[in-house]
């Protein structure tokens, strides 16, 4: 411990020894850099005085009585006691000293002769004691000191008198016109609509446009639709032969950089908004997020939305009029290779700031302006050139532009208004409790009325409107449902902070669907999602599915997670309600007349009963043994002497399910409707088999519930149901499990087609739903993700291998992309990602052997399937990429390191690297900088560093370089074996 702090105080020391000694070093700099200007300065000034002429004598009669004439002398340089030009300048400083000794001796008293001792008007105006007439005494009033003056004060007195007045600082000229002719040249090149654009990009700005499979890149195509972007090297060149398109490229691309480094787009002259956008500019709009929710919104999660990009708007500084330099001036400014308006970096204490160059000096120093304000005059010694950019202001509030197209914009604005809503209430800038007719924030920033919209806003196509929620739909059940109201309504719907008032945008039919259920549904859904009825409103974007009784448990757990995959809102109609348009084939519902003789079933037995009422589902009767009243299903009510119920006779079983089915309503778009209903029934084949695959009736029936009751020229959809084995064909185990839900999950995205699993104990059957083509496509794309991926586990060259799928007319199709990757880009190639490429893009991606085509060695050959061309494009270019987290551009933001700060500076710091994906290393020349591993613990420690960026190794197994070989073997931990074949041991 002793050494410890022996250690601590020694290194304390040292350090301490150092920065004085640099503090030293410093002081003793300016010093010598005062005492040279000092020297420069008075070397000037004597160069710069005038000769002194001689001292011409004055006339004899001017001179007083008793002082003898002056003879005339040569004409020479007076002595420096008589001569006015010819006296000992003096130092300023002495100078000044000597003038702060005279006042104060004339403050304690002593005058100078011929001066009153007090001349002050408060001290004449105490004595005299008259405040209106207390005036000094005039000069001559005041006897004059008739002491001898002092020597030393008719020195000094001399001294002022000779001094030269101080030299007033000249102002250097400023070149105005130059300034507002580059103002007006930038605003003109910025707003020109013909002129061809291209921006310099950096390094880091290309490789996040082309990061992902060019995904910034292919968003940004998709904006500027009408305008030709390029990417030649480090230059994005914007062309259109369309009046502005080139400039709204460029500002797409500019605001979809500028959100990913989060900064604002610096414009000479800011956007405008009009009627209808922006103007000037087309498929744009304008947001002004207030500074009290400054930090609420980030423009480059609005990207999440659709094809829109967002950035915050900042008018550029006012160009700075340069000053016109002398030759002095502009001699100093080439020699430290600096210019005026030039970013520099400033040395202040032991740091280095950001700063501008304002101007030179005469005396060699530099004009200079910190980086957030405040101007200085330093030495050159401590100004240099900028070794990095200067840190820009984060961009969290002011003008937030949205480019894209018409929904996907709309959305970001609504969505951007509401984020700005609710900071503004979280701190206490607004309050989420609002009166009757009190306009919001939200509502505020996106100009809509508080009053009910006119008849003609209703109505009109495209249009955003706010209205009042319920307190029961912001509360209870339909809280839960609130946040799905968008989705199923396919409306842009925003909720503001305290539920009590929405923001809902869209056509005329989306806003109607929305305010039904915001307004009528919600309000009376119950704890377990029933309503009394489907309004008339929601008829054209729901459909019904009849769920036995027996099936609704399994029903509910499989729709929570359908309604979070498909986007439909799950509801319930009451017990005993009939779903509409449906005419059962093989179920006759019976008829019993009021009074008529039956028996019904209690508990299992049958009792005799008169009916009441049988209208319904339930029959209302009156017990023979008690006269009591009942009510009952229908299917436990028969005719005395009938040996069952009327369920066996009109159907069987699956028409008694029928009857006592409860009825499901999916509110949604169609292809959600549709994948949610086929779940729906696949459960309930679960707990009913053969309800809807029973074959003949029941697989006519399930078309007809599925198109919910319509005719086929009405809604065109069919139903197949693929028997499935354990060995041939489509395996149901496979598909059963992780890697097969996946699959499948996929097909459903790609062919588009409904698919699901169904069966009991005995039936495994796979159920599709969709148009004919869809139907034939589905089953292909499934069979060959089987075919291409059981097993591939096992199998040594692991899923590259592509199994035993073969596509023969794989380069015929249409729907197909086919691609080849070399052998090491396809190691890396896991399942994982693959996944993860599938959701993104909505494609399937297979492996397969060839085709009958002799693939070169080395290449394996990979399928993309999918029917759009954009997202098979784009699913080909990231299997292409190193596998990385997809759904984000993530680059590091470069940070400024804190250091001691001159007031109003910036501290300066290098830009640090991008954080991306870790490049492979070379694990020989990794070796070849250390001392070779010599145990297995050894290589077990070193597998980082010697083999940083490659694949990752199953659980259990290390990587270990063969000395003699130069090649990397493989090595399992618990047994001591060996391989050299990396396709054992991948992950």
């Amino acid at each position: 411990k002793d050494k410890k702090e022996k250690k601590e105080k020694k290194e304390k020391k040292e350090k301490k020894e150092k920065k004085d000694k640099a503090d030293k070093e410093h002081k003793d700099k300016d010093k010598k850099d005062k005492k040279d200007k000092k020297e420069k300065k008075e070397k000037k000034n004597k160069e710069n005085a005038p000769q002194a002429n001689p001292a011409a004598a004055p006339p004899a009669a001017s001179l007083p009585q008793g002082i003898p004439q002056q003879q005339e002398v040569p004409q020479q340089a007076p002595p420096p006691q008589t001569s006015k030009d010819g006296k000992v300048k003096k130092d300023k400083k002495d100078k000044k000293e000597k003038k702060d000794k005279k006042e104060k001796k004339q403050k304690v008293g002593e005058a100078a002769p011929g001066q009153p001792a007090v001349a002050d008007e408060d001290f004449w105006r105490d004595l005299t004691g008259d405040a209106t007439e207390a005036v000094a005494p005039p000069k001559e009033a005041v006897p004059e000191d008739t002491a001898a003056a002092d020597p030393v004060d008719q020195l000094l007195a001399e001294v002022e008198a000779d001094a030269p007045p101080e030299e007033q600082p000249v102002q250097p000229e400023v070149d105005f016109a130059a300034a507002a002719a580059q103002e007006a040249e930038e605003a003109q090149l910025e707003i020109d609509p013909t002129r061809p654009r291209s921006l310099e990009l950096s390094e880091e700005q290309v490789e996040l446009l082309q990061a992902n499979g060019l995904e910034l890149l292919a968003l940004l195509r998709r904006i500027a639709f009408d305008a030709n972007v390029e990417l030649e090297g480090n230059e994005l060149k914007l062309s259109s032969s369309q009046p502005g398109s080139a400039r709204r490229a460029e500002l797409c691309a500019r605001a979809l950089l500028a959100s990913r480094a989060n900064e604002a787009v610096e414009l000479r002259v800011l956007l405008e908004s009009g009627e209808g956008g922006i103007v000037g500019l087309a498929e744009a709009d304008l947001l002004e997020v207030p500074a009290s929710a400054a930090g609420s919104v980030d423009p480059k999660d609005l990207q999440s939305l659709g094809d829109v990009v967002a950035a915050f708007l900042r008018q550029k500084e006012p160009v700075k009029p340069k000053p016109v330099l002398t030759g002095k001036q502009l001699q100093l400014s080439n020699t430290l290779g600096l210019s005026v308006g030039q970013a520099i970096e400033v040395r202040y204490d032991l740091n280095w700031f950001h700063a501008t160059v304002t101007g030179f000096t005469e005396h060699d120093t530099v004009c200079v302006q910190w980086l957030g304000g405040g101007d200085a005059e330093l030495p050159a010694v401590d100004v240099r050139a900028a070794t990095s950019a200067p840190p820009k202001l984060p961009a969290d509030s002011g003008p937030l532009l949205l480019i894209g197209d018409r929904r996907p914009r709309l959305s970001a604005r609504l969505r951007a208004a509401v984020l700005a809503e609710r900071r503004a209430v979280g701190v206490g800038a607004a309050s989420n409790v609002r009166n009757r007719g009190e306009q919001s924030l939200a509502e505020s920033l996106l100009g809509l009325r508080v009053e009910e919209p006119q008849e003609d806003e209703v109505f009109e196509n495209f249009a955003v409107i706010s209205l009042d929620v319920p307190s029961e739909a912001a509360s209870g059940a339909g809280l839960r449902q609130l946040g799905k109201v968008g989705k199923a309504s396919e409306a842009v719907v925003e909720v503001l902070p305290g539920g009590r008032r929405a923001i809902v945008g869209g056509d005329n039919d989306e806003r109607r669907r929305a305010r039904c259920l915001l307004t009528t549904v919600l309000p009376k859904v119950g704890p377990y999602g029933d309503i009394p009825e489907v309004p008339e409103d929601l008829e054209d974007c729901c459909s019904h599915v009849c769920v036995p009784s027996s099936a609704v448990n399994a029903v509910r757990e499989v729709l929570q997670q359908a309604e979070e995959e498909t986007g439909c809102l799950v509801l319930w109609l009451p017990p005993g309600t009939k779903a509409p348009r449906r005419r059962r084939s093989g179920v006759q519902e019976p008829t019993f007349a009021p009074g008529t003789a039956v028996e019904a079933q209690y508990r299992g037995s049958w009792f005799g009963a008169v009916v009441v009422d049988a209208t319904g589902p339930m029959v209302q009767l009156t017990w023979d043994y008690n006269s009591s009243n009942g009510e009952v299903k229908l299917s436990e009510v028969r005719l005395p002497g009938s040996t069952a119920a009327p369920s066996s006779s009109a159907g069987g079983r699956r028409g008694q399910w029928l009857r006592d089915a409860r009825v499901l309503v999916l509110v949604g778009s169609e292809r959600g409707r549709l994948r949610c209903a086929l779940r729906a029934m696949a459960a309930s084949e679960g707990a009913c088999p053969g309800l809807w695959t029973g074959g003949g009736e029941a697989l006519l029936e399930a078309e007809q519930e599925l198109r919910d009751g319509h005719p086929e020229d009405v809604v065109t959809c069919g139903f197949q149901v693929v028997e499935l084995s354990n060995g041939k064909g489509l395996d149901y185990l496979w598909l059963k499990s992780p890697d097969g839900v996946a699959a499948m999950r996929a097909v459903e995205l790609a062919a588009p087609c409904a698919l699901q699993l169904a069966g009991g104990n005995k039936a495994q059957q796979l159920l599709l739903a969709g148009q004919d083509l869809d139907r034939e496509r589905a089953k292909e794309y499934l069979t060959w993700a089987h075919d291409s991926r059981k097993g591939w586990a096992r199998n040594p060259a692991g899923l590259r291998a592509g199994g035993s799928l073969s596509v023969m007319d794989a380069d015929m199709r249409e729907d197909v992309l086919v691609g080849l990757l070399p052998e090491s880009q396809a190691a890396v190639l896991t399942l994982d990602y693959v996944q993860q490429i599938e959701r993104e893009t909505s494609c399937l991606l297979v492996f397969d052997s060839g085709g009958g085509t002799v693939l070169e060695t080395g290449m394996r050959r990979l399928l993309v399937c999918g029917s759009g061309d954009l997202q098979r494009t784009r699913a080909a270019a990231l299997a292409r990429q190193t596998p990385r987290p997809l759904g984000n551009s993530a680059h590091s933001e470069q940070g400024v390191t804190e250091a001691a700060r001159a007031p109003g500076a910036t501290a300066a710091t290098t830009p640090q690297p991008m954080q991306g994906v870790q490049q492979k290393s070379d694990p020989w020349l990794v070796l070849q900088t250390m001392s070779w591993p010599e145990n297995i613990n050894s290589w077990g420690q070193l597998q980082k560093k010697i083999w940083a960026g490659h694949p990752r190794l199953k659980a259990g197994w290390i990587r270990v370089m063969s000395k003699s070989k130069r090649e990397e073997y493989y090595l399992r931990l618990s047994d001591k074996s060996t391989t050299f074949d990396i396709n054992q041991v991948l992950q």
